[in-house]
């Protein structure tokens, strides 16, 4: 049966306001998908550096595949490519890069709640560009800009509840371990118990007795950089009240050094190694990619089938639409008569009654 242009216009109507809507839904996932803001780090040759990446959630990622890339940048002679890679609950060392396998480490602690944040270890030149982190299974990335050159006084920004790095370390890496170190907080009064120290370091102990109450539970410096020539601190869980400039002092060396921390509501989150002799295969370089198109091809099979459906109903509407219009038209122009004759008892009349009732020719053929 053959539509009229009104029907044609009328179901193409239809459709293209679906397929307008769908089309719209799928750019906006599309623009989700590619929207990978990318996150800023800086730091000086030698720092530690802390590469953030967590769920919303504080999911336990422990069993999940985990990868971190280095964007643009070639496997290694031996093939590998990655950064950091973990499966099975263990770091696989034999496919990460040589230059990182000593230096890079996830917290065990942040895999359970959903943190595969990545710290690298005295940084290089070499190190800067742009890093990903991706959770398999999650479908969940996140892209680090790492700029490393020769900054002094360079401000360290975080967001509230990031675990923080200060860095402070000597030119040399003599051993400090029976020197005090200071850190404090350049003008802040000392707390109601007269306590002015954010971390002091004195006859190889955390003198506690002495420091703010506020922060004991929250800074330490890592023991292997002490043996070193590294102080850096590090503060977990910051808050605004945070913020300000802090000042690093070795006495013994008269050394010293001060460093910006800006905690902004809206600002960047910043913030075990284990050979493993698992027999996989290296994940495809471009698994990332075939992931994100996988899902377009799948949302785009939806939407063909959805206007698919929706031209089908619209024409199954029109042709009942027509056909009660053709019944209408040819009852119109068929009249047969039919007589009914009514007999009341109490009465000896007859009633008749002329009802005409089309039937129309073609309509056993329209049925």
């Amino acid at each position: 049966m053959m539509f009229s242009l009104a029907d044609l216009v009328s179901v193409s109507a239809s459709s293209q306001w679906i397929l307008t809507f769908s089309w719209l839904l799928f750019c906006k996932h599309v623009e989700g998908g590619r929207t990978d803001s990318v996150r800023t780090i800086s730091a000086a040759p030698g720092d530690d550096v802390i590469l953030p990446c967590r769920l919303d959630s504080e999911e336990d990622l422990q069993d999940y595949f985990l990868e971190w890339t280095k964007l643009e940048m070639n496997p290694d002679p031996s093939g590998r490519r990655f950064v950091y890679l973990y499966r099975s609950r263990k770091t696989m060392t034999r496919f990460m890069m040589e230059t990182f396998i000593q230096r890079v480490s996830l917290n065990p602690d942040g895999l359970k709640r959903g943190d595969v944040t990545l710290k690298i270890r005295n940084v290089t030149l070499q190190d800067k560009g742009t890093y990903r982190c991706y959770i398999h299974g999650l479908d969940h990335r996140e892209t680090v800009q790492l700029l490393v050159g020769e900054q002094k006084n360079k401000p360290i920004i975080a967001a509230p509840g990031d675990d923080v790095i200060l860095p402070c370390r000597l030119d040399s890496e003599e051993d400090l371990q029976d020197h005090i170190v200071e850190w404090t907080k350049v003008e802040i009064e000392p707390d109601p118990s007269g306590r002015r120290f954010v971390y002091l370091y004195l006859n190889r102990k955390t003198m506690t007795n002495l420091m703010m109450e506020t922060f004991i539970q929250r800074v330490s410096l890592n023991p292997d950089g002490l043996k070193r020539g590294d102080v850096t601190l590090k503060i977990r869980n910051v808050t605004l009240q945070d913020e300000g400039k802090y000042s690093c002092f070795i006495p013994g060396k008269k050394f010293r050094e001060t460093v910006q921390l800006l905690v902004e509501p809206n600002g960047v989150r910043a913030p075990t190694m284990e050979t493993s002799q698992f027999n996989i295969s290296t994940p495809d370089p471009g698994g990332e990619q075939n992931n994100i198109m996988s899902s377009y091809m799948i949302l785009g099979l939806c939407i063909v089938v959805g206007v698919f459906l929706s031209s089908i109903f619209s024409a199954v509407c029109i042709h009942q639409r027509r056909r009660k219009k053709f019944q209408k038209l040819h009852l119109r122009r068929h009249p047969i008569s039919l007589k009914l004759c009514f007999n009341n008892q109490r009465s000896s009349e007859k009633m008749r009654l002329q009802l005409n009732y089309d039937l129309s020719p073609t309509w056993n053929s329209l049925i």
